[in-house]
């Protein structure tokens, strides 16, 4: 994907390994990640919830320094600065996430995190032709974003896990965690620079430049979209409690 799928054989070597992996699973007699793991209800579900936002995540990432750059001419060392100061106000929302967890639950505050990087997404993809405040103002709600939903997701999905595989539950989550990371840059690097990519269709401004990050980030605002919708219907209100893990949930 990183180069364009100009090498299908790795894509195909990898999706060869995929299933030895499956069947090496079902045929080992204790396997690390036993099968029925994922015939727990809305297991599977969650993890492409987690594969989504993380890819997501860093494929914003991938592109945004691209945005700034190659749009306004913003040097490297100035993006350094401005990354800096988005990561220290999610920085601020994440040391009062706990109190913000006890007002609206675990639930609610992941949701909220879909929202601001929603929202994030959104401001680039409509606006980032205008000006290059508008870019880093999208990024700042996206980082917010994602310090809001790591606080809450977490615990919503252990809340899936029967007690006794909870441990390769965990294991399993960081995986996706890792792959869909591993995707959501190699999906960017893929698509960017494409001829398709320049045609404006969210981004009305006259600036020539922006019409590719506009598009970018239209495909990263349909796959939040699509993992928050996953997520609600994972996840219903029960599943909001306000106490901290370890402790009776409310439901």
């Amino acid at each position: 994907m990183t180069f364009k799928m100009q090498y299908t054989v790795l894509l195909i070597l990898a999706l060869i390994f995929i299933v030895i992996f499956v069947v090496y699973t079902k045929q080992s007699r204790n396997p690390f990640v036993k099968p029925e793991l994922f015939k727990v209800k809305g297991i599977i579900a969650s993890l492409i919830v987690c594969a989504l936002f993380y890819g997501t995540q860093v494929g914003f990432a991938f592109i945004f320094p691209f945005i700034v750059n190659q749009t306004y001419g913003i040097s490297t060392s100035t993006i350094g600065v401005f990354y800096m100061v988005t990561n220290i106000a999610a920085f601020i929302v994440g040391m009062l996430s706990g109190k913000i967890i006890k007002g609206i639950g675990y639930r609610n505050i992941a949701l909220m995190g879909g929202a601001f990087i929603f929202a994030g997404l959104a401001l680039v993809a409509l606006l980032v032709g205008y000006s290059v405040v508008v870019a880093f103002v999208g990024m700042g709600l996206f980082n917010i974003g994602y310090a809001l939903f790591f606080s809450g997701y977490l615990a919503n999905y252990t809340q899936l896990l029967p007690e006794h595989q909870r441990g390769a539950g965990i294991g399993i989550e960081k995986l996706v965690l890792n792959i869909g990371s591993s995707l959501g840059g190699a999906f960017m690097a893929m698509l960017y620079g494409q001829p398709y990519m320049m045609h404006k269709l969210i981004d009305f401004s006259s600036n020539a430049k922006s019409a590719q990050y506009s598009n970018l980030s239209l495909i990263l605002m349909l796959m939040i979209a699509a993992a928050t919708m996953i997520f609600i219907s994972v996840f219903s209100k029960k599943f909001n409690r306000t106490e901290e893990f370890g402790t009776q949930a409310q439901v």
